[in-house]
């Protein structure tokens, strides 16, 4: 699979957990809003562990994903 392939396809599942928290936290569904965030983390670290994103990126995907958790517009737009 090429790398951009890799990319889109992460991408894709970043966009779509990501989807889900914002509901999630707009219907008051703490749980899922967490376990959402959880795996944005997750994701971001498999991304930046096989080498299609840095460690910046990650920071920002990662951070991001707290705003949208917190309920605070986020401050960070990830690459």
């Amino acid at each position: 699979m090429k790398k951009s392939e890799m990319q889109e396809k992460f991408r894709y599942l970043l966009n779509s957990r990501k989807e889900t928290l914002q509901k999630s936290k707009k219907n008051g569904n703490e749980g899922v809003a967490l376990m959402c965030y959880g795996e944005i983390c997750g994701i971001a670290v498999s991304m930046w562990s096989i080498g299609l994103i840095d460690f910046d990126q990650r920071d920002y995907i990662q951070n991001e994903a707290f705003d949208i958790y917190a309920g605070k517009e986020p401050e960070y737009e990830a690459c």
